[in-house]
């Protein structure tokens, strides 16, 4: 069964979303949880997924990315980038980054890093 994420609520405990009363040009109805990504790319640019996981303290930042596009109407690009893993092999990794309607709907001047 595909996850919705408009299913569940800030907390994660389930139940709609009511995405009537998400503006999506108003940073003040980001959860914390929300903010620390855009703050991690606010401050430090294009950022890869790995490490957007370890600062913004997600598991999963294609989730948190996708939460933020469908609910808040950001556009976060995510661009595909060859790298060698550690057991040599090439791999395509993943650099999201804001784009200037981000950094408006965000802007710099909100940010106090939350790094975890």
């Amino acid at each position: 069964m595909k996850h919705d994420p408009t299913k569940d609520n800030a907390t994660g405990q389930g139940g709609e979303v009511d995405t009537a009363n998400l503006s999506s040009s108003d940073s003040s109805s980001l959860s914390s949880r929300e903010r620390r990504p855009l703050n991690v790319l606010a401050t430090c640019g294009e950022t890869s997924r790995h490490d957007l996981d370890r600062m913004a303290g997600y598991e999963n930042t294609p989730d948190g990315v996708m939460r933020l596009r469908r609910l808040h109407g950001f556009d976060l690009p995510m661009k595909k980038r060859p790298f060698v893993d550690r057991d040599n092999r090439k791999v395509n990794i993943g650099y999201y980054s804001s784009s200037d309607l981000d950094r408006e709907k965000f802007p710099i001047t909100n940010v106090a890093l939350e790094v975890a």
